[in-house]
């Protein structure tokens, strides 16, 4: 497996669609925080944590990247 991105993870988000696997660079362009801060937000358990597909690849799954932008969205609304 050259690159993950683009492949499909087994585990399905709430539409039964299989997840995307979004690589770190992908993260950081989506959410537009440094590479260094949502490492420091997923230690502190605020931001959901990757998934290991590699010896040094990590991946988050899009459901989940969405779902955190979608709370941090309704926080912000009140």
């Amino acid at each position: 497996m050259n690159n993950a991105v683009g492949f499909k993870a087994a585990r399905t988000n709430s539409n039964r669609t299989p997840d995307r696997l979004l690589s770190t660079k992908q993260v950081v362009e989506c959410i537009g925080f440094s590479r260094v801060y949502i490492w420091r937000l997923v230690k502190e358990n605020r931001f959901p944590a990757p998934i290991k597909i590699g010896k040094t690849r990590n991946a988050w799954r899009e459901s989940e990247i969405q779902g955190w932008i979608d709370e941090q969205d309704r926080l912000s609304r009140g």
